[in-house]
């Protein structure tokens, strides 16, 4: 596959992993290593060889890696080695910003099966919207309020938090940064947890204003 990358770990709230769009849809590539942004900025295009690799849902999330089994014998997609990865894939050319164009996404589409199906993995702005704890004082992630995963997930009004969540993690560049207050726009990864959206914003700069 070819495609170029929407995403990667230059914030530090995305880990281990890119994704990856070539104007049909997206992918999640899930690599054991740290510091890809610098080899692996947005818009690079790369060519990746499937060959020995898998493809599988975690949570129901399609990603591109190799099979991991946990503590209790549940086998998933998961990270493969960065050598393993430098392996297979290819960078063609010089990154070009102008080919990560993020879609709007529709709201009215919040609980819209099939669009989750086709869109999660993808790079997309919501607009328009307001966080619910957003008073001043509440920051996007703290390690009081961090789950397993180290993250915290932050809902917005007018949304259920079973359907949507902004989710960041305590490594996050923005971790202690308020919550912005008032209407805005928030770009980001929208992934997929069985059937919640999870917006993975990538820097500070994907939240503004509306």
């Amino acid at each position: 596959i070819k495609g170029w990358v929407t995403s990667n770990d230059i914030g530090g709230n995305i880990y281990n992993q890119i994704s990856i769009d070539d104007g049909t849809g997206s992918m999640i590539i899930c690599i054991a290593q740290g510091g890809l942004f610098g080899q692996l900025p947005e818009g690079q295009e790369i060519l990746v060889s499937l060959k020995d690799l898998y493809i599988g849902g975690y949570s129901k999330q399609p990603e591109i890696g190799v099979p991991y089994t946990n503590k209790n014998g549940k086998t998933y997609v998961s990270r493969m080695s960065r050598y393993l990865w430098q392996e297979h894939y290819k960078a063609i050319g010089a990154a070009d910003l102008s080919k990560v164009q993020p879609e709007i996404f529709d709201k009215s589409k919040v609980k819209d099966a099939k669009y989750m199906e086709e869109n999660c993995g993808k790079l997309m702005t919501i607009e328009d919207v307001e966080f619910e704890d957003a008073d001043g004082y509440t920051v996007f992630a703290t390690e009081d309020e961090k789950d397993a995963g180290n993250s915290v997930n932050r809902s917005f009004k007018g949304i259920s938090a079973s359907n949507m969540v902004v989710r960041t993690s305590t490594y996050a560049d923005f971790a202690n940064e308020p919550l912005p207050s008032g209407k805005v726009k928030i770009t980001g990864v929208f992934t997929r947890y069985n059937n919640l959206w999870q917006i993975l914003i990538r820097k500070e700069s994907d939240f503004k204003d509306n």
